[in-house]
């Protein structure tokens, strides 16, 4: 019965899941941007994390701004959107995934949300890593900061961009 309550729980709170959106900071060659973060294809067992990002280059960047956007997918189990499934990879240190590893970094304070869980998600295809920062006073999933590595952007290579959740 348990079980059928928790299933029921996470699929109101994964049908009614708000996309987050994250403001890009400025980088080397990037005036800004956006990230948005929602939760697509839920079933009992896992969810799919959505990232779409945006980032606006600045002028003398000679590439299209459509090899500046895309979209990165994960597979998470739905105890990632609950704060015990964030108690538990700390307690285990990471979990491995099919197509990820999660790995539990600290615990920190960023900005108003104090004791926030900081984690990495490093996807096997190694295109590209996220740090995430968790913290349970926020909408939907939770994540109010994020450094995307993504790792074959077109003449700019390995390239790094950080947000934070928009006020």
């Amino acid at each position: 019965m348990k079980k059928i309550l928790l299933l029921v729980l996470l699929t109101i709170s994964f049908a009614s899941a708000e996309e987050i959106v994250h403001e890009v900071s400025r980088g080397r060659h990037h005036k800004g941007g956006e990230v948005r973060i929602e939760t697509v294809d839920s079933s009992a067992d896992q969810f799919v994390a959505k990232l779409k990002y945006k980032i606006i280059k600045k002028f003398y960047i000679p590439i299209s701004n459509s090899k500046l956007q895309g979209e990165l997918s994960q597979e998470l189990p739905t105890s990632f959107a609950t704060l015990e499934g964030y108690e538990s990879l700390e307690r285990d240190g990471e979990l491995d995934l099919e197509k990820a590893t999660i790995k539990f970094v600290k615990r920190t304070d960023v900005g108003q949300y104090y004791d926030s869980f900081e984690f990495q998600i490093l996807p096997k295809n190694g295109k590209w890593k996220a740090t995430i920062w968790y913290h349970p006073d926020v909408e939907s999933l939770g994540w109010h900061r994020s450094e995307i590595t993504i790792y074959a952007i077109p003449v700019l290579g390995q390239y790094n961009v950080s947000s934070s959740l928009k006020n």
